[in-house]
């Protein structure tokens, strides 16, 4: 199932039995990975106060987690060669593995009301009942390392199998029948599965370097991904419609939209090796992914939710390095996790409130506006969406101190810029998030410029609303400007013809809220394919 793992550090003769030991992230360990190739970063810190841990017995070695049909979680323990149940409530149960030493490293609810498991080195599929009888499938390709397993949209179990002589996306009925369907790029090392909104299957390659598709009829199609050598790990599918999915060696968290699969963004996390690892989709909306860099020679143990604009915010676990691997939304409301270093728990996140857009319905009022005539705006909707733009220029402004802009290099506020019409359309039309502070391809991605003001500078594919520049200037009245640009395929392009007078804004917050604002009333162009216009 998405979000359901394989990694984690155990002893040298578990790495030697799996055969696995390589300088990327394996079923049994994670070494320190070494591209870090940078997108950008919007992340915030919140305390661990909503957290509690539930310890196991020690070097378990909890992996894959999964919400079960009879309202708790089940998790498998892969040192110790059980399947597990929690609770809501933290009572555990552990179930021995017929098969010794079958190092079970993945686990979902199956269509069938039972829980379905993944046994890498005894080579089978298990099925487990709520009330803990064990029933083993041998796969039919002899060590084909299954990774992961996820409930197909066929009334099927689908899951990877990531050795060289597998490199295999199998598919198992409820009944055992297994049917095995070959990855075309060789050695591909598929190591997470999930099933897509789109009636398909999903997989990430870590050799590969690929998002793969699946049909349930077994068509495979690959997306390569931008970051090289980017090994990604984990896939899940997000309320937004799209596949996420968390890149290790690059700390990055990307996205690729179904019906345009070669559209993909990237979101970095960090300038430092933070190996990101299980991500769900929340019960808020949002994604949830797993951060244990500091347990292997990096930085972060978080849980972190990234919002589908790109906002993240991390919540340090209480245990140190406690290596959190695998996560999944529980049956509760909550957000739960494996942590597989030797103390060996189960963490429950009571899931905190998303912070209210900074874009509401209705503009906001107070904005500093410009003199007439010195601000522009226009919008572009081209047939080819990856050329859509963007271009909003706020100048001769109102008096600005540069403290309103919030320093955006090393603070925490949020930037967003929102336009609006006077249609009876839902409002904002579009709404455009910018992350503070942050690393775009190994640069800052914001800047000072010099005493009065910031820059914003990502490349031409743009954060995940499309903003690729952003300019913000301090000055006495008649001085300020601000300046926004995106373009591509990830801009909110709404359907051009918009109704006078259309209004933009620029607001920043961090608990209190600054905005800028133009009221156009009256447009120098206004079709399918373009507006633009000059005011106030």
């Amino acid at each position: 199932m998405a979000g359901q793992g394989r990694i984690g550090q155990v002893t040298p003769h578990r790495v030697a039995r799996s055969g696995q030991l390589t300088n990327h992230l394996r079923v049994t360990v994670l070494v320190a990975a070494t591209t870090l190739l940078a997108l950008w970063l919007g992340a915030g810190h919140a305390d661990a106060q909503s957290f509690t841990e539930f310890p196991l017995t020690a070097n378990s070695h909890p992996l894959g987690i999964a919400s079960g049909p009879d309202g708790n979680l089940w998790f498998v323990e892969a040192n110790a060669n059980q399947i597990g149940r929690i609770t809501p409530t933290g009572t555990t149960t552990e179930f021995p593995i017929p098969t010794p030493n079958s190092l079970p490293v993945d686990a979902v609810a199956g269509p069938d009301g039972n829980i379905w498991f993944v046994e890498f080195d005894g080579n089978q599929i298990g099925r487990i009942t709520p009330t803990g009888a064990i029933t083993e499938f041998s796969i039919p390709t002899a060590a084909s390392k299954p990774q992961a397993i996820t409930a197909g949209p066929d009334g099927n179990l689908w899951f990877a199998e990531g050795a060289d002589n597998g490199n295999n996306i199998a598919r198992i009925t409820p009944t055992g029948t297994f049917t095995e369907f070959s990855i075309p790029t060789a050695q591909s090392l598929p190591r997470d599965i999930t099933t897509g909104p789109d009636g398909n299957l999903w997989f990430v390659e870590d050799h590969g370097n690929k998002v793969g598709r699946i049909t349930p009829t077994g068509i495979i199609t690959e997306f390569r991904l931008p970051t090289a050598n980017s090994s990604p790990q984990f896939i899940t599918a997000g309320a937004d419609g799209n596949l996420w999915f968390t890149e290790s060696s690059a700390s990055n968290v990307g996205r690729i939209v179904p019906g345009a699969p070669n559209t993909i963004t990237e979101v970095r996390i960090s300038a430092t090796a933070t190996f990101p690892a299980g991500i769900t989709a929340g019960p808020d909306g949002n994604l949830w992914f797993t951060v244990g860099g500091a347990a292997l020679g990096g930085s972060g143990n978080d849980i972190s939710r990234i919002t589908p604009t790109g906002t993240i915010t991390e919540f340090p676990l209480p245990s140190p390095s406690s290596l959190p691997t695998t996560i999944t939304a529980g049956p509760d409301g909550n957000i739960w996790a494996t942590e597989s270093a030797a103390a060996a728990k189960i963490a429950r996140l009571t899931v905190p409130a998303s912070p209210l857009p900074l874009c509401a319905t209705t503009p906001a009022s107070g904005c500093r506006l410009a003199q007439i005539g010195a601000s522009s705006v226009e919008i572009r909707d081209d047939v080819d969406d990856t050329k859509d733009q963007f271009k909003w220029s706020w100048a001769k402004g109102a008096a600005t101190d540069v403290n309103a802009f919030k320093d955006p290099v090393n603070g925490s506020a949020r930037y967003s810029v929102c336009l609006y019409d006077a249609s009876g359309n839902n409002q904002p039309l579009m709404e455009m998030d910018v992350p503070p502070h942050g690393t775009c391809h190994t640069v800052p991605c914001w800047k000072a410029t010099g005493t009065s003001g910031f820059s914003y500078r990502i490349s031409k594919a743009g954060t995940l609303t499309g903003i690729t520049t952003v300019k913000l200037g301090a000055g006495a009245a008649g001085a300020a400007k601000v300046q926004a640009r995106g373009r591509g395929a990830n801009l909110p392009t709404p359907t051009l013809g918009l109704t006078l007078p259309v209004i933009v804004q620029l607001m920043i917050g961090d608990g209190t809220t600054e905005c800028w604002q133009t009221t156009y009333s009256t447009a120098t162009r206004n079709d399918a394919a373009r507006f633009s216009a000059k005011g106030p």
